[in-house]
């Protein structure tokens, strides 16, 4: 299986290991490593079965505004934004997650705001028999879990879980 993480995010893929499919023509990203091994699966001349995205960053609903803040705000301290955005990611599981924090770019934030999920590309995965599974928190408080789910729901086994966060704790 390969695994791509999250922004700000380094090993974290233990904490999805209830969910996970360790398997050979398996791929499975979080957050922005969500749009990787999505990216990747489109790329790669390997077959995939199966395409776990968990909490998948989708800011597409989300306006130019908003996005340059983030930007901005993470300009001004990439530390604390860092940091304040582990603290949004693991809420409301306040178990100390800083082992698998790390530091980020710019450039890969302004990648992951500015990311557009394509139907088109989503639909030509599941015509080759890829299996898409995406995993919401209904308490994420990173990426809007209602226009996700959507907007994923046409074409993945989507599974919403009510009073987990990001994290899917």
């Amino acid at each position: 299986m390969k695994y791509f993480s999250g922004f700000c995010f380094k090993e974290e893929a233990v904490l999805f290991e209830d969910w996970l499919e360790e398997c050979d023509f398996c791929v499975a990203g979080f957050g922005d490593g969500a749009i990787k091994a999505f990216e990747y699966v489109l790329q790669s001349e390997t077959r995939t079965d199966k395409l776990q995205l968990f909490s998948p960053n989708f800011f597409q609903n989300k306006s130019n505004i908003f996005k340059k803040n983030q930007l901005q705000q993470f300009a001004k301290d990439p530390d604390n934004y860092c940091s304040d955005f582990i603290n949004r990611a693991q809420y409301p599981y306040f178990e100390n997650i800083s082992e698998y924090r790390k530091h980020n770019t710019r450039e890969a934030l302004k990648k992951a705001l500015y990311y557009v999920w394509d139907e088109e590309q989503i639909k030509m995965l599941c015509n080759q028999n890829t299996v898409i599974e995406v995993y919401l928190g209904g308490l994420d408080q990173i990426s809007d879990t209602t226009a996700t789910l959507k907007f994923f729901t046409p074409f993945a086994d989507v599974y919403f879980m009510k009073k987990v966060g990001h994290i899917l704790r």
